[in-house]
């Protein structure tokens, strides 16, 4: 078996052992096996994402790959607990909000949003996706955020997006 197939099995794994943590601590009732676990994110930006109404969880094979033992332990657990929060909360709460954060505390781990991988340069630029960036700020002075067209379009359309550091919504310098 190589050594990617054998990384995804690892995450599938540890993806049940959550649901099951979540299940048994928080009475979530979520079949394990009813997860969707797929791993199609491409870029160097995006390690994880939850799509609940799907019950889906998607990751980043690059991540996994080169940042394989903090990956399994912080952004597997970060996306199921996504799932978890919107089967016991609903859609009406925040995406990174109390709930989530208890559901993180719930699995023993700190309630953080953002990934900090280092990847090697030469595997970023292989898999990175060149897009146009839009520059945007915030109020805790980190700088300038720099943002994707993707990201733009959304905030354009009413989408928010916040700071790592501060938690305050960016703003389009244009």
């Amino acid at each position: 078996m190589c050594r990617m197939t054998e990384l995804q099995d690892q995450v599938v794994s540890t993806v049940r052992e959550y649901i099951d943590i979540a299940n048994e601590l928080l009475h979530a009732g979520i079949n394990p096996h009813s997860i969707l676990v797929k791993f199609n994110i491409r870029g160097t930006n995006l390690a994880g994402e939850a799509n609940f109404s799907k019950s889906l969880l998607r990751f980043n094979p690059v991540f996994l790959e080169h940042c394989t033992d903090e990956f399994i332990k912080r952004t597997v657990p970060h996306e199921v607990a996504h799932i978890v929060q919107r089967k016991l909360f609903g859609y009406g709460v925040r995406c990174h909000g109390k709930e989530w954060k208890k559901v993180m505390q719930v699995f023993g781990l700190e309630p953080s949003r953002c990934h900090n991988y280092v990847l090697p340069a030469e595997i970023r630029k292989k898999h990175s996706r060149r897009q146009e960036r839009f520059s945007y700020s915030c109020n805790c002075g980190t700088g300038v955020h720099k943002v994707s067209k993707t990201k733009h379009n959304r905030i354009n359309k009413g989408y928010g997006y916040r700071c790592c550091s501060c938690n305050e919504r960016i703003v389009y310098e244009g």
